[in-house]
């Protein structure tokens, strides 16, 4: 019944919410640079760190070191525009 009546609400199914919740959160813990991708995919829930990539690509359609990575560029080019 309440799987049924949070679907009917969100349009989504639990896990799928729950998933997508830990990738933001995991997000902001890669923002802080504190900690390896093992430990964050342990701190927001994920069993293992395999699930954990598997999951996070399935979001933003790039694995962790991906992420990370364009986050730079992104500011970089940023940084280029305000210093022009």
């Amino acid at each position: 019944y309440l799987t049924r009546k949070f679907r009917e609400t969100t349009r989504r199914s639990f896990l799928d919410y729950l998933n997508q919740y830990r990738v933001i959160k995991a997000i902001q813990l890669m923002g802080t640079g504190k900690y390896r991708f093992g430990e964050i995919a342990e701190m927001v829930g994920f069993s293992s760190e395999k699930h954990f990539y598997g999951v996070f690509r399935k979001y933003t359609h790039m694995t962790p070191s991906e992420f990370i990575k364009e986050k730079v560029s992104i500011v970089r080019t940023d940084l280029d525009i305000k210093e022009k």
